[in-house]
């Protein structure tokens, strides 16, 4: 939105005879738009999607960790709830949108 704005205040402000200069001006905001887009949106939509695929993916077993720093085993899937296995005998009823990531210790390799 203030993308277009900007551009409808570029060209209101460019005079009419002064067509030559417009043309540089249009391109820049296009380029700055694309930058934008490759380096900010486009990424974080790839990320979302990974986690969207992540979270449809979990299943009985899986180690996970919560957005609020709790660890524990996804007991059982309930539509969009996860039944988590905290400790023994403890169950907390969470949303699948509260897993932040897989709760499996990442493999150290040393050089």
């Amino acid at each position: 939105m203030f993308f277009m704005s900007a551009t409808a205040l570029i060209l209101a402000q460019a005079a009419p005879t002064d067509r030559n200069a417009l043309l540089p001006t249009l391109l820049l905001w296009v380029a700055v738009f694309v930058v934008f887009y490759l380096f900010f949106i486009r990424p974080q939509q790839r990320r979302q999607k990974q986690d969207r695929l992540f979270r449809e993916q979990l299943k009985k077993g899986d180690r996970v960790v919560l957005t609020s720093g709790i660890h524990g085993r996804v007991a059982s899937v309930e539509g969009a709830e996860l039944l988590i296995e905290v400790a023994e005998g403890v169950k907390l009823r969470v949303d699948k949108s509260a897993v932040q990531r897989s709760g499996e210790p990442a493999v150290v390799t040393a050089k």
